[in-house]
């Protein structure tokens, strides 16, 4: 967290997910489909992990679709 503040996120971030080897889960706002599938491909490097497109959500995605982001991090949350 200390290198993220001092040196901003990686750019392209997808090109970090393959260094993150803690369970993730990635909230990701509502895109078009070609846009999923890029987001997905790129998710796969991320283990173990969980990339989700909260539907209706745009950047902030507990503000936009509080309901559905809250119950996808409960699901992650019980499976850990």
């Amino acid at each position: 967290m200390a290198e993220l503040a001092r040196q901003g996120y990686p750019s392209p971030l997808v090109d970090a997910l393959p260094d993150v080897s803690c369970r993730s889960l990635v909230l990701r706002s509502d895109v078009d489909v070609d846009q999923r599938v890029a987001d997905l491909n790129a998710a796969d490097s991320l283990l173990p992990g969980r990339l989700v497109h909260v539907p209706n959500a745009g950047h902030y995605v507990f503000r936009d679709s509080y309901d559905a982001a809250y119950k996808e991090l409960q699901t992650f949350l019980r499976r850990l």
